[in-house]
């Protein structure tokens, strides 16, 4: 049975988000202490919650998130997709499993009466094939790793310690603490923060022309 991640920033409090951020402790992902999910599957949950963090934040850096995870997102089901064709032809064959094979251009050639060696031979020769799409989700990822570089390089935990003194003051509310709110919940107050601010700049902007 897979263990329970934190899987969306409505989930997700900022605390954790920050040690992921930070750090790149994704293990801070998972619901119940002790429980275990493999590197690959809390990755893939990172880049799911950085994106939703890139939307919510509202600060341009969506779109060129969007495309590179999409991207990362298509090499992995290529990869799961192809994985299991080669794993379940190992034990019989499979008609629609050679068309999907060749349908993602793997020119696989194995037929009913393949088995032994030859079977082995030609399974490995379309894992050779495969192989150019892990090396595209490598390249792909650290580019998203270098994007969250450049888009939240500044924001460790002392920005968002800053940032939630700053929301207090403004909603004139007990002190915010970062175990007790969600990312999702962080950054809509933060954008109506920082919308409300730059109206009352425009209003003393408009009222200094009128005189």
């Amino acid at each position: 049975m897979l263990c329970q991640l934190f899987d969306s920033c409505d989930k997700l409090m900022l605390d954790r988000f920050i040690d992921c951020l930070e750090t790149d402790e994704y293990s801070r992902l998972i619901v119940n202490d002790g429980d275990f999910a493999t590197p690959e599957r809390l990755e893939a949950t990172w880049e799911k919650i950085y994106m939703q963090f890139a939307e919510l934040s509202a600060d341009g850096t969506y779109n060129e998130v969007y495309e590179v995870s999409k991207e990362i997102d298509d090499l992995r089901c290529k990869i799961y997709l192809t994985d299991g064709c080669i794993y379940h032809l190992r034990l019989e064959y499979s008609k629609p499993l050679v068309d999907i094979l060749n349908g993602l251009s793997l020119m696989c050639t194995i037929t009913e009466d393949d088995q032994g060696p030859g079977l082995e031979s030609k399974l490995q020769a379309i894992t050779g094939r495969a192989k150019k799409w892990l090396m595209k989700l490598r390249e792909k990822r650290k580019e998203l790793a270098a994007m969250q570089e450049k888009n939240t390089g500044k924001m460790n935990r002392k920005y968002f310690d800053d940032s939630l003194d700053e929301l207090t003051k403004f909603l004139g509310c007990p002190l915010i603490i970062d175990t007790q709110i969600t990312v999702t919940r962080f950054l809509r107050l933060k954008n109506k923060m920082i919308a409300e601010y730059k109206r009352r700049e425009l209003e003393e902007k408009l009222k200094k022309v009128k005189r």
